[in-house]
């Protein structure tokens, strides 16, 4: 029998997070795909308009509800134990770190509490006990 793995709970807020901001951008999507004009005030928040801002308001809300997509999928994949949504996890943080030091270079104070969030989720992902609780063996 297999034993039962203790989640830390630092985990579980780091989950309730992506999904906090997964359900934020398909919220965003779903007012972009039903007010097509209101996509171009929506890019002007987010701090990736450089990569999102060329695409019709359609592609907009696309990329948008995929995104969302993506970050419940790995908040699921944290919640789990699944070992690549440790690194995908990183890879966002990282894709997230660099949008708001984008922001902090056009001067918006923003940024710097993203850089801090993001900071701090990193750090604590990069903790040896959490490293270690993602190379346990998954429950199937």
């Amino acid at each position: 029998m297999a034993t039962r793995r203790n989640r830390p709970v630092g985990l579980t807020i780091v989950a309730a997070l992506a999904f906090f901001v997964a359900f934020f951008l398909a919220l965003l999507a779903l007012l972009a795909f039903r007010f097509p004009t209101s996509a171009d005030v929506i890019a002007r928040t987010l701090p990736f308009v450089p990569l999102v801002s060329a695409l019709p308001p359609a592609g907009f809300a696309a990329a948008l509800a995929a995104f969302a997509a993506l970050l419940a999928g790995v908040g699921i994949g944290l919640l789990r134990g699944h070992a690549w949504s440790w690194g995908a996890a990183l890879a966002l943080a990282a894709m997230s770190a660099a949008g708001d030091l984008l922001r902090v270079a056009r001067r918006d104070s923003e940024g710097l509490l993203g850089l801090l969030i993001v900071g701090g989720m990193v750090a604590y992902l990069l903790r040896s006990d959490v490293r270690g609780w993602f190379r346990q063996e998954a429950p199937a």
